[in-house]
């Protein structure tokens, strides 16, 4: 890492403000998978006592993004291919419940978010900055899981989503298409108007399954890459 990742603050600053900054910095790819987190580092280079550093620390590792092992210190962690696996199935029963809970609520203001996001997505994938385009991808879906009126559920489909964004990131993996992978929430946006709820809820399971699956394939053909390595030294 060169040069300071996190920034001072002009106000008093809080674990909540920590914590942003270092998620941020996971999510963004500047801090990869096994970057070691100082936190004596982090607390020098924000100006502030170890305390908030060491709060915010904790609730990462209650994310999944971080890992303290003793002796050893805190890491970023990454996601097994079973973590995977676990996200994208609870993804969708949880999506398909948030749906039906969402449609009765969703607005003309939801709707045209929700085109500005699909909007979003295709000008970054012309840009081919897949960093963007699941930033945009996953606001799309938050516009849905605000209208459930479901505090605990909003709070576990986040804590789910959040270390997919961030094992895009730091691993720079591929879809096939960016553009349709932008174009598959359209279905999507159309039930919604339409307010039909089983045809939303298929959709929505019909695009987490696609960006699932290339996910799992990205991960078990980097592990036969690693296999393979391992067997050649």
């Amino acid at each position: 890492m060169s040069g300071p990742l996190f920034s001072r603050s002009k106000i008093k600053i809080l674990k909540d403000d920590v914590y942003e900054q270092i998620k941020s910095a996971i999510i963004g790819g500047k801090l990869k998978q096994g970057d070691h987190i100082v936190e004596m580092n982090i607390a020098e280079q924000m100006g502030i006592s170890r305390a908030p550093v060491r709060e915010a620390i904790r609730q990462l590792q209650q994310e999944g993004l971080v890992v303290t092992l003793p002796h050893k210190g805190t890491f970023v962690s990454g996601i097994t291919l079973r973590d995977a696996k676990e996200i994208f199935s609870l993804r969708i029963i949880l999506e398909r419940f948030a749906v039906n809970l969402a449609i009765h609520h969703i607005v003309e203001d939801d709707v045209k978010k929700l085109y500005e996001h699909i909007e979003l997505m295709r000008a970054a994938a012309k840009e081919d900055n897949l960093s963007k385009l699941v930033e945009y991808d996953m606001k799309f879906h938050e516009v849905i899981y605000k209208k459930t009126n479901h505090n605990r559920l909003q709070q576990v489909l986040a804590t789910l989503n959040t270390p997919v964004r961030a094992f895009i990131a730091t691993t720079n993996m591929l879809y096939s298409q960016l553009e349709e992978v932008a174009d598959g929430h359209l279905p999507i946006v159309k039930a919604l108007v339409n307010k039909d709820a089983e045809r939303a809820a298929f959709e929505l399971e019909r695009h987490i399954v696609e960006v699932g699956e290339q996910l799992l394939n990205k991960m078990q053909s980097d592990l036969g890459l690693i296999k393979q390595r391992d067997k050649g030294q």
